[in-house]
């Protein structure tokens, strides 16, 4: 559906065309980064020490059980930055080791949101103690908070950051104006809007936009003109992240955390709350956390099974009755 597109290279000379195992743009030009985007955690400084909470920097650290009912988390169904979240944790950990942080962090959870952009807000609020979060919700957030109060850490080893796109589509009526768009946006003078502040020399008139630039090193040019305050190219993700397993998966990794935390969450919590303090070797543990399938099954169902809508709906329905008899059955076991 894209049709390339051919910039100057001193547009398109200083952008890596890779970083940490991620493309910045297509090796053919078919489409670019405009800007790059990462996934971390967002805290709230007074709420944790008011708990006397560590600090979380870790996907793990959100599912430790003294983070009970103070973590905030939006419904990955309903927000695509917040299935990658689930979807980073799970190829960062390792399936198993994955879908046993998704369930606690699951079970943590004071509730799932519609929205990835009300988790900074609830954690502003006090409402949770920490969160998951895209860095544009958070830095702006913080912005307005103060750092004094608010925090945002991108897990070390742990996340990916990775562009959003822009592209030209085959076909397109004004095709000269549409490559010079994309120059625009690349360019020095188009990356300055992502990071400025209102009013700053060719910062944005209106609004700030707290996006992560794609030239290394390019936001710390500006001092505190800058609304972004960290270079993304000196983090090291340390993800070997796979987008045709993310891709293959998608409807189908929803559907299974859909069936087995969000919808069931009470019930989780509940065994959670009794087991969570357990050594982990308690086979009542173990069972509770263990994912219902492995990801070799999961992703031959998606190749095989998935589009047919009565196998998907039956299938749902049995993941989530079985989650739903096995959460209540070790709440209730003694």
């Amino acid at each position: 559906m894209l049709a390339p597109c051919d910039l100057p290279e001193d547009v398109i000379g200083p952008i890596p065309q890779t970083y940490s195992g991620m493309e910045v743009y297509h090796p053919d030009r078919l489409w670019f980064g405009a800007c790059l985007a990462g996934f971390g955690i967002m805290y709230n400084k007074p709420v944790l020490e008011m708990l006397d909470l560590p600090e979380p920097a870790t996907w793990a650290d959100l599912a430790r059980p003294e983070y009970f009912t103070w973590v905030a988390s939006a419904d990955p169904r309903q927000s695509g930055s917040m299935h990658m979240v689930y979807e980073i944790i799970l190829q960062a950990y390792g399936w198993e080791k994955g879908w046993e942080v998704v369930t606690r962090i699951g079970a943590n959870c004071r509730g799932f949101t519609s929205q990835a952009s009300d988790v900074p807000k609830d954690v502003s609020a006090g409402e949770a103690a920490c969160g998951m979060a895209i860095d544009l919700y958070a830095l702006r957030a913080i912005a307005e908070a103060g750092s004094d109060r608010l925090a945002f850490v991108l897990p070390q080893g742990l996340t990916v950051v990775n562009p959003d796109a822009i592209a030209m589509l085959k076909g397109a009526p004004h095709r000269e104006v549409a490559c010079l768009f994309i120059q625009f946006v690349l360019s020095e003078h188009g990356q300055k809007l992502w990071v400025l502040r209102v009013g700053a020399p060719g910062g944005p008139r209106k609004h700030q936009l707290y996006r992560l630039p794609l030239i290394p090193g390019f936001a710390r040019r500006f001092g505190d003109d800058a609304v972004v305050t960290f270079d993304p190219f000196e983090f090291e993700g340390g993800v070997e992240f796979d987008p045709d397993k993310k891709n293959l998966r998608w409807r189908i990794l929803n559907d299974l955390l859909g069936a087995c935390v969000i919808d069931v969450r009470d019930e989780l919590s509940a065994a959670w709350r009794r087991l969570k303090d357990l050594p982990d070797t308690d086979p009542r543990r173990r069972k509770l956390l263990s994912p219902p399938v492995s990801e070799d099954e999961l992703l031959e169902l998606a190749r095989e099974k998935w589009d047919d809508p009565a196998f998907r709906a039956q299938t749902k329905s049995d993941w989530s009755r079985d989650a739903s008899v096995r959460y209540r059955r070790l709440m209730e076991a003694r």
